[in-house]
């Protein structure tokens, strides 16, 4: 799905930068400054979860918003995670139609239900 997600901000006009876990992310995010958007997914390879991911990148990037991806039930996350979800999550497989009203209502500070 990263691939996806690429290809849909990209074509979005965003610029993008990824990562193929969190160490990583954190790496590329302190190599490129201010960042101003953090898509992950909530369970990834690599021994960091999406969440913990978000909290390193905030001390990186204070002001950057964050969207979780998740292929599981919001009930779930907490469970399979081990951490609670602080921001929207877009469930997985996601349309472009889908991923763009996320990303425009997470980018402008408006909390979707």
């Amino acid at each position: 799905m990263l691939e996806v997600a690429v290809a849909f901000l990209e074509e979005m006009g965003f610029t993008t930068l990824h990562a193929g876990n969190g160490a990583i992310a954190l790496e590329v995010a302190a190599r490129n400054g201010d960042i101003d958007l953090l898509v992950t997914d909530v369970i990834m390879p690599g021994g960091m979860n999406g969440m913990e991911l978000a909290q390193e990148f905030r001390k990186i990037n204070p002001k950057a918003k964050v969207i979780y991806t998740s292929g599981f039930p919001a009930n779930a996350l907490a469970e399979r995670s081990g951490t609670a979800v602080d921001g929207p999550v877009l469930r997985k497989p996601y349309q472009r139609a889908g991923f763009a009203s996320i990303v425009h209502s997470t980018m402008a500070g408006v909390v979707l239900n």
